[in-house]
């Protein structure tokens, strides 16, 4: 198998770009398509869709994923070698960023994982993080999709609670009888990004409505709190990330009745070398703080 082009198709897909991916592989764009097209003649098959964004066929989200297993393997052996100047091999997680900033800190504050790998994460909406998994860009995801993935194991690390808050102001002046007295049509909702649909399920699951709400946008947890600290609008925020703020009445629930729940799944490879076992169990014991 010819890994040298499989690693130009990985970063391509990675990159979104030939160039970018040229450069990063110190060979020139026209090598990098040339290396693509040997790996599909010598298949019959095509890996790459080549149009923007670029994102691998079936076939090659299979060759992508032993690729990222054959890597796993190589830095293992790697570290018990040594002689080995390769340093700690790198594992790369997708997820959700309410877990990167909230519990997944605590592995990230782990000192002994940070002797023994080296993490490259990805974050993307909690949907969406398994198709990382599946195209081989990853080799651990956290989201909330729980399929099964071939030679891969699923396990439930917890449930994510959020609920409905503002400040205090703006439940005073907006919603003084709560959630349902809030008119959705009329006053903003803070979301993270356009991806970000767990306010509209929100107002589907508790009141059925379905129509445009206005929005104001935050790519930023941390900024989302500010936001609803400072009465910009109104939010849903994981539980277990504004205690300390629901304790000095900077934030309000809206209804602490009305809720809403999203499970978490890890996805990872079916065979773990001694340092990825490690840091499954560090994150399944970082898990159990979730609420």
């Amino acid at each position: 198998m010819d890994y040298e082009a499989i690693k130009a198709l990985e970063s391509v897909i990675r990159n979104q770009n030939f160039e970018r991916a040229a450069k990063e592989l110190f060979v020139t764009q026209p090598a990098i398509s040339q290396r693509i097209n040997q790996l599909e003649a010598q298949y019959g098959k095509r890996f790459l869709i080549r149009e923007l964004p670029y994102r691998p066929t079936a076939f090659g989200e299979k060759i992508l994923s032993h690729y990222r297993k054959v890597l796993s393997l190589q830095q293992d052996l790697d570290l018990e070698d040594s002689s080995s100047i390769n340093g700690k091999p790198t594992i790369k997680i997708a997820m959700n960023v309410d877990s990167l900033e909230i519990w997944f800190k605590e592995v990230l504050q782990n000192p002994e994982i940070a002797q023994i790998l080296n993490l490259d994460i990805t974050v993307d909406d909690e949907k969406y993080t398994l198709d990382y998994l599946k195209s081989g860009r990853v080799d651990v995801s956290i989201g909330v999709a729980k399929t099964l993935v071939s030679n891969h194991e699923c396990s439930k690390l917890g449930t994510m609670t959020y609920v409905m808050v503002a400040s205090p102001e703006f439940k005073k002046r907006y919603a003084p009888k709560g959630i349902n007295g809030l008119d959705f049509g009329q006053h903003p909702a803070i979301v993270f990004n356009e991806r970000d649909d767990l306010h509209t399920a929100y107002l589907k699951k508790h009141f059925e409505y379905s129509a445009n709400f206005p929005k104001t946008t935050i790519p930023s947890i941390a900024g989302i709190k500010s936001a609803l600290i400072s009465g910009y609008g109104y939010g849903l925020k994981p539980l277990m990330e504004i205690q300390k703020e629901l304790k000095a009445k900077e934030l309000v629930l809206l209804d602490k009745s009305k809720t809403f729940e999203r499970e978490l799944y890890i996805h990872h490879w079916s065979y773990q070398t001694p340092s990825v076992k490690q840091l499954i169990l560090a994150i399944n014991t970082a898990a159990k703080s979730i609420i």
